[in-house]
């Protein structure tokens, strides 16, 4: 078994041991079935990222073309997504819903290849070709396959010759045999052997089960190995959730782990998916709080935490995700009052005061929340964004004006058509020059769903040239441009809301 086998290995075995956890049940990959109709549906369905083997873009439309039906299916799929096969999948397709029907040259290949709708997918149907056609022993077929994969040259007159001479003394037509030699030959250098498809599709299909029946689970583990970084795989997977309409639980600081949990049916992200999170920090929270129990409020958060050297940056970051709204939804007096509790009042990077105890006791009776104005919902989801580094309300909760058919999400920009609207945060703005050293920007978007760029050329960008910057809130009209199969988006307006 190969090392990309072995750490999703590792993760089945994390996410069954959640599953039995979270559930009561007693699975093991032995008894994950392999041929579950949810697992298949998501297959067919191409949502089958962080799946073993089945998780690249072109295998997904691929998975898409061919929707397979059950896990054999699964297996000629994997097996066909590979160099030299990938333009028989649309043919194969075609032939598995009877829209076409395969030609077979003589009745001893269809015996071979009907399973596989006339086309070669195995190492094992070369061999069985060789064997049964040419008459080539087992040993001598295997050699056969072996030598022709290779294709050198000084080998193929013989290996032709070889073949054709075998045929002939099974009476079969020259001309006949040497079209079923040069088709043999043509798909022989990416021919799989069947039983390392099976092997992986053994391993596909068990993690497309958990997927399918346990998403919760199975996004929990992917999250935490992805979750310290906001890169590529992070996106995937939260545009993972949109699909699976899974939602984020809010956190407190009572409740959030050093790992993603499932509360109430949604997941409480990990202290550790906090932008400014360390392991050191993390430790002595959970430490404190599993030794002496739950925080009181923010007071007793902040006594009980200062003499490991807290930084401000980290309870603003707390603050900013919500973890104290069990005492007040007041967000702002938690980010006054933790000003006054640093060393460095002007420095969130500064630490809270080793003496805070006897700051609070010299204090009295900590002050109202009422005497403090609350943020705006605006600035508490462009606070919230910059502590976790992603978006958790949908854009229509914000600005109710704005109402769900009239934008798509930037996870569905794929369904949508030529010209369209979205609304985003804008999490990163470059300026550049074209070829007429005129200026243009490329923007990057990001909502509760995906993450996506958009070009805004020089006529529409003029004007905004000094009124765009990163973190303000926006809906954009787009046209799609689609040239050499590469699809970008260009914006045609903008219209800043935040």
């Amino acid at each position: 078994m190969d090392i990309l086998s072995l750490i999703n290995l590792s993760e089945i075995h994390e996410i069954i041991n959640l599953v039995n956890k979270n559930h009561g049940t007693k699975y093991s990959l032995s008894t994950i079935p392999i041929d579950d109709k949810n697992a298949i549906k998501l297959i067919k369905l191409g949502f089958t990222n962080n799946i073993f083997q089945l998780e690249k873009p072109g295998m997904i439309d691929a998975l898409k073309t061919i929707k397979p039906n059950n896990f054999l299916e699964v297996s000629h799929v994997l097996s066909i997504h590979r160099p030299g096969a990938i333009k028989q999948i649309q043919l194969f397709a075609d032939y598995k819903d009877h829209k076409k029907t395969p030609q077979y040259l003589h009745p001893i290949l269809k015996s071979i290849l009907e399973p596989t709708y006339g086309i070669i997918i195995y190492q094992e149907q070369i061999m069985q070709i060789a064997n049964q056609f040419a008459g080539l022993s087992l040993e001598e077929a295997d050699n056969f396959r072996k030598a022709i994969s290779k294709k050198k040259p000084e080998q193929l007159a013989n290996l032709e010759n070889t073949f054709l001479q075998g045929a002939k003394k099974n009476g079969i037509d020259q001309t006949l045999a040497k079209k079923i030699y040069d088709n043999v030959f043509e798909f022989a250098d990416y021919g799989f052997a069947k039983i390392h498809a099976i092997e992986y599709t053994m391993l596909s299909t068990k993690m497309a089960f958990l997927k399918a029946n346990f998403p919760n689970e199975f996004f929990s583990i992917f999250l935490d190995k992805n979750g310290s970084t906001r890169g590529k795989e992070f996106f995937k997977l939260i545009k993972d959730l949109s699909a699976f309409n899974i939602s984020f639980a809010d956190p407190n600081i009572n409740k959030i782990e050093g790992r993603t949990t499932t509360v109430n049916q949604k997941l409480m992200y990990s202290l550790l998916n906090i932008k400014s999170s360390n392991i050191d920090m993390v430790k002595a929270t959970l430490g404190e709080r599993n030794n002496r129990g739950e925080f009181k409020n923010f007071d007793d958060f902040i006594m009980r935490l200062a003499p490991n050297k807290i930084q401000g940056l980290w309870v603003k970051d707390l603050i900013n995700i919500g973890c104290f709204d069990f005492e007040s939804k007041n967000r702002n007096y938690f980010l006054a009052r933790l000003s006054s509790f640093l060393e460095d009042p002007q420095d969130l990077k500064s630490y809270v005061k080793k003496d805070i105890a006897a700051f609070l006791q010299f204090e009295g009776k900590a002050s109202n929340p009422e005497n403090y104005e609350k943020l705006d919902s605006i600035k508490t989801f462009i606070n919230e964004f910059v502590s976790l580094g992603f978006i958790q309300k949908k854009m229509e909760t914000l600005f109710p004006s704005i109402k769900t058919r009239d934008y798509f999400q930037l996870s569905s920009l794929q369904r949508a058509g030529t010209f369209f609207s979205t609304c985003g945060i804008i999490t990163n703005l470059k300026i550049k020059n074209d070829k007429n050293d005129k200026k243009y920007a490329k923007i990057t978007l990001m909502d509760h769903s995906f993450q996506e760029s958009f070009f805004i050329f020089n006529n529409t960008f003029e004007p905004l040239e000094n009124t765009l910057i990163e973190g303000q809130i926006v809906k954009v009209a787009v046209r799609k441009s689609i040239k050499e199969k590469f699809t970008s988006y260009i914006v045609n307006s903008v219209q800043v809301l935040s």
